[in-house]
């Protein structure tokens, strides 16, 4: 079984327009997060939806972040973003072959 994980951020942020710019400076891991949740689900290792927690920093809440089968793609992109601007491209070739899957 997978252990769900935890990610200390600021609500506040997960409501704005700058939420991918700073997830993309500070959570290296919650981008790969996504891309182990959606290979986990594919391979039936992982059956629920849960993405990770988000422990908020400002009012001490630990919120669900969900990733339902619909958002798959959007989120791969995202991870895809992120891994080409960090010349990570063996990771997006893995990230080609989720979308294969999908």
């Amino acid at each position: 079984m997978t252990e769900i994980p935890t990610f200390k951020m600021s609500a506040s942020f997960i409501l704005k327009d700058d939420f991918e710019m700073y997830l993309s400076k500070n959570h290296d891991l919650f981008f790969r997060r996504i891309i182990e949740h959606i290979n986990n689900r594919i391979d039936s290792t992982e059956n629920d939806d849960l993405l990770c927690w988000i422990l908020d920093e400002e009012y001490d809440e630990k919120l669900e972040l969900r990733l339902p089968n619909h958002g798959f793609k959007k989120a791969l992109e995202k991870a895809m973003n992120y891994f080409e601007n960090i010349e990570e491209y063996e990771t997006c070739h893995f990230i080609n072959d989720l979308k294969k899957q999908i």
